[in-house]
């Protein structure tokens, strides 16, 4: 199934995506009323593509990110934006309260390894290769979650423009809860490194229904068909 997927699926080089990506992102209109929800968005600077276009384009954002220290520093990085809100919280299957495992002691690792914290333990280990000393150094706290229908509702979200997930191996339920919404975003860009064959399969296959998708070295970008995106990318 992944092969006959992998047919219909644009594949890229990291240059190439990148452009791809830009090209899309530019193609939205400066102003309120673009909205993007952000999950899973970090300090707001580190490595974060979105930090530009959030910056100079003044649209409507929510941005979600539920490490206690990232979540402080993004609050400070777009604390002089009124149109971006940003809200402490995981994206589950479930609303309530779940384990979250970071690295708690980063000194002397790669710069990398703040940036992974994860609801799923297992994809903090899978890094083990890289730094040996990791299961010491993992921290487990507890954080609220929601179910994507509840942090819609929370927050009166009627529509959606752009999506970004990056969350560490729950990217692909949190997609599949946004489809199941109803909300069918312009532009969908999400992690799918840690996603498994299957998993990636199953939500290529849906997501096909009603997007051109771009398969990047870590990332999936998803343009809804006829959309300014998908037209912007297409010119070039």
């Amino acid at each position: 199934m992944l092969k006959e997927i992998k047919k219909q699926i644009g594949i890229t080089m990291a240059g190439q995506f990148d452009n791809l990506l830009s090209q899309a992102m530019e193609s939205f209109a400066d102003g309120s009323e673009v909205f993007l929800l952000q999950i899973g968005a970090g300090d707001g600077r580190s490595g974060d593509f979105l930090y530009p276009y959030l910056i100079k384009k003044g649209w409507r954002a929510l941005l979600v990110e539920p490490h206690g220290p990232a979540f402080d520093r993004l609050c400070t990085t777009y604390a002089d934006f009124p149109t971006i809100k940003c809200c402490q919280m995981a994206i589950s299957d479930h609303d309530g309260v779940q384990d979250f495992y970071s690295v708690g002691d980063t000194e002397g690792l790669p710069w990398w390894a703040g940036q992974i914290p994860s609801l799923i333990s297992d994809v903090i280990l899978s890094h083990e290769s890289l730094i040996p000393d990791l299961r010491e150094r993992m921290v487990v706290t507890s954080v609220p979650c929601q179910k994507i229908e509840t942090l819609v509702k929370a927050h009166a979200i009627e529509r959606i423009d752009i999506v970004a997930v990056d969350t560490e191996g729950m990217d692909a339920l949190i997609v599949k809860d946004i489809l199941r919404t109803g909300i069918n975003p312009q532009l969908i860009l999400f992690e799918h490194k840690h996603l498994g064959a299957e998993v990636r399969s199953s939500l290529s296959d849906q997501l096909l229904k009603s997007y051109t998708v771009v398969e990047g070295p870590y990332d999936m970008l998803c343009v809804r068909r006829s959309s300014f995106a998908e037209l912007s990318m297409h010119r070039n």
